[in-house]
């Protein structure tokens, strides 16, 4: 039996041709793997409801480029007083989940402050349309006297805000894979080695 040796040359992403550079670029885009950034995303958005009485117990999402595709959770929600200021201050850039947040306090505002929902997924798919909202109100004082709840205007205020969190994991998706960010990514990467083909090594 003979024993056959081969070698291959190997570069750093700053040593290949345009041509090599290209296909690593396409083939990292190709292998991408969203996974750990969703959970960034995901982790980020729980902390958001926190601040304001979301508890979101589990996260859905498909994406991102077919008709269905979304987000949407399962949680609970109470009232939290100075949720918006706690919300405002943990993320003072996110002006469009303060809209919601705020429209949300007002619906929790006109029943008292005591205000609940839960959501659950249903159904094949996973955008907003598909969360049930069940709403209710702590107090059965006030419950069978007064008309409660404006139904339509929170599940509509709900699935806005579930929106909102995939606006966050479709812009965090594209970002990622946006070839001048692969780009510097793939040069400033120092453990990626690549032949001459541009094939890439980890």
């Amino acid at each position: 039996m003979r024993t056959i040796e081969s070698s291959v040359n190997v570069y750093q992403f700053n040593e290949l041709s345009s041509e090599a550079q290209q296909i690593a670029i396409d083939k990292y885009i190709e292998n991408y793997d969203f996974q750990f950034a969703a959970e960034c995303v995901i982790e980020d958005f729980k902390q958001l409801g926190a601040c304001f009485g979301l508890d979101i117990d589990k996260v859905f999402y498909s994406g991102f480029s077919s008709q269905g595709d979304g987000a949407c959770f399962e949680s609970d929600y109470r009232y939290k007083k100075g949720g918006l200021k706690a919300l405002i201050e943990y993320a003072p850039l996110d002006t469009k989940l303060y809209a919601l947040v705020r429209q949300l306090q007002q619906l929790a505002r006109v029943n008292f402050y005591r205000l609940t929902f839960t959501t659950v997924q249903r159904g094949f798919y996973q955008h907003s349309g598909c969360m049930r909202v069940d709403c209710d109100r702590t107090d059965i004082e006030y419950r069978n006297n007064i008309c409660v709840v404006d139904e339509d205007s929170i599940i509509q205020c709900v699935r806005e805000i579930a929106d909102n969190l995939y606006d966050k994991l479709y812009d965090a998706y594209f970002a990622d894979i946006n070839e001048n960010y692969v780009r510097s990514y793939l040069a400033d990467e120092s453990d990626n080695e690549y032949t001459s083909n541009g094939q890439v090594y980890f």
